[in-house]
Order: structure tokens, then sequence, then C-alpha cells
């Protein structure tokens, strides 16, 4: 299989970016030229985030934080609402965000909290 890169005019969505994996991805696809949107749910962690991807990818990386808590549709849906109205495309989807091995909780919206990524709340 021949090696794929982004494309310089990509526009990458990445969940889960503030740490592991999906900052890791983040980088990457910084580096090569496409403009990475870090879904996040705490701005703080964000930061550090593009900090990190920034000196990494260097300092005229294309990368923005939108906030997205998937525990809230209401969250999802102003997410969404926002993405739309910039007028972004959107060609590459990352879907890293998630928890893992917590102890029961429910979300806002009263569904199962390890599953909030999957079901409607």
């Amino acid at each position: 299989m021949p090696q794929q890169h982004a494309n310089l005019a990509s526009h990458s969505l990445c969940l889960g970016a503030s740490a592991g994996l999906g900052l890791e991805s983040a980088k990457v696809l910084a580096a090569r030229g496409a403009e990475v949107i870090l879904a996040v749910r705490n701005p703080a962690k964000a930061e550090k985030a593009l900090a990190t991807i920034k000196a990494a990818a260097g300092p005229d990386a294309k990368v923005t934080i939108m906030a997205l808590d998937l525990e809230s549709l209401a969250s999802v849906k102003a997410f969404a609402q926002e993405f739309r109205a910039s007028g972004r495309k959107l060609h590459v989807l990352l879907n890293n965000a998630g928890i893992m091995a917590t102890p029961f909780g429910l979300s806002k919206g009263g569904c199962y909290a390890m599953l909030c990524g999957h079901l409607p709340t």
C-alpha cells in the first residue's frame, strides 16, 4: 500500500487531541500542512496541546481549537453549527476521543458515560 499523506489543503478534525495518540496525530497532520482543528472539552489542556503542536510543526502551523464535550448533546450541536458556519470542508476525521475503565457514571444527558461518543444523549 502506498504511503499516504495529508493534502496541503486538507482540513482535519481531531477529537481527543489533548494527549496521547490524538496529540501525536495532530502534530503529524499539522507538520504535513493540514489545517487541524482540535475538538476538545478542556480548554486548558487544549492550549497546552496547541503549544506542543506548534513547537513540533512550526509556528506557522494552522491549528485551531474548538470546544466539544461529547457528553453533552447541546455541545455537539453547538460544535456542528459553528463548524458549518465556518465554511470549512472536512477531509479527515480522527475519532480518537474516549474514556476507559472509569467508574459508572451518567452523562449530562443521562446516558452511560462510556458510550456518550456513540449514542445520542
